[in-house]
């Protein structure tokens, strides 16, 4: 990895990326078609917990929308919920 992007960003930043990241893919690739319900119980009940075991790293209270969404964005899901569940 580039010496001045870990620099940059520090390395418990770049440690923790690699969990954020492979919770924001698992989310885009299996949880999108589901409801908001399903998404946020897979997500707090058996994706982190499992990361967590495996002793992956990740920053702490870290949800998918986090990595995905900038703060607009989450206003506009937040506001439109209906339009994500089913």
């Amino acid at each position: 990895m580039n010496e001045t992007f870990i620099e940059c960003m520090g390395s418990r930043f770049v440690g923790k990326l690699v969990g954020d990241v492979m919770l924001a893919a698992a989310f885009v690739s299996y949880a999108g078609p589901f409801n908001a319900n399903f998404r946020q119980d897979i997500v707090l009940q058996q994706w982190l917990p499992d990361l967590q075991e495996r002793a992956i790293p990740l920053t702490q209270g870290i949800m998918p929308l986090d990595i995905l969404a900038n703060d607009t964005e989450k206003v506009i899901i937040a506001t439109s919920k209906t339009m994500w569940e089913s």
